[in-house]
């Protein structure tokens, strides 16, 4: 993107916003060293004030884009069993729902019981409780 003020503004002008804020966006500089430089830039009188605020910039930039960047090194993921991963971070859906299904057949084998101790022994009907 190249800011211009003006149809009076030299091209070199552009270029120079241009480094001032890839030297920002790379970490280069910190963004009062930008506001002073775009300042300095945009009030220059002539193209060699204009060089002179990002000269030490354009330095920068040579010496690092021509250096290649090095990807980052991934970490591998932990290698562990489901159920010591389920601990670690707490219940699964799968616990969830055994525990639901435990409760439900435990509740009616009580029931069960306490009918086939009261009024003699029955048919074990607790036992479509295991189908699903």
């Amino acid at each position: 993107m190249s800011i211009t003020f003006g149809a009076t503004s030299p091209p070199t002008r552009g270029s120079a916003f241009d480094t001032a804020q890839r030297a920002f966006a790379n970490g280069w500089i910190d963004l009062e060293d930008l506001d002073q430089r775009l300042a300095l830039i945009a009030h220059a009188p002539d193209e060699e004030t204009t060089q002179q605020a990002v000269t030490d910039l354009k330095s920068m930039d040579k010496r690092v884009t021509r250096q290649p960047e090095a990807a980052p090194r991934q970490r591998l993921p932990e290698r562990t069993p489901a159920g010591k991963r389920a601990r670690k971070g707490g219940r699964t859906a799968a616990d969830v729902v055994f525990g639901t299904l435990l409760l439900a057949f435990v509740s009616n084998l009580l029931v069960w019981g306490i009918i086939a101790v009261t009024e003699g022994s029955q048919y074990f009907w607790p036992a479509w409780m295991m189908i699903p």
